[in-house]
């Protein structure tokens, strides 16, 4: 039990949070086309609440914001593509900027 609250507190210390999978904004265990355009909607400012989506594992390449640049990397990994982000792992940024279409 020390070692679950010794390797969470680390998680959270290290900007991650412990729940999610980095660019899986959609909650469906895959990081897809789906989640590419769920990201680039809410770039765009259109509305995503229906998706129940965790915008902040679309973060994926750590710079703080959800946006095009995002989508196209998560489109390249969906496309079987190398990408220098660990898409697919079991920790999302726990602060990113809102996207324009999160409070549509």
């Amino acid at each position: 039990m020390v070692l679950v609250a010794v390797l969470l507190a680390a998680l959270l210390m290290s900007g991650f949070g412990p729940f999610g999978i980095l660019g899986d904004v959609d909650h469906d265990g895959e990081v897809d086309s789906t989640d590419a355009l769920i990201v680039l909607s809410c770039d765009a400012g259109m509305p995503i609440r229906q998706f129940h989506a965790s915008i902040n594992c679309g973060d994926v390449n750590g710079d703080g914001l959800v946006n095009s640049t995002d989508a196209a990397i998560i489109m390249t990994y969906d496309a079987q593509f190398d990408v220098p982000y660990p898409l697919g792992a079991a920790r999302c940024p726990k602060v990113v900027r809102p996207c324009a279409g999160l409070w549509r």
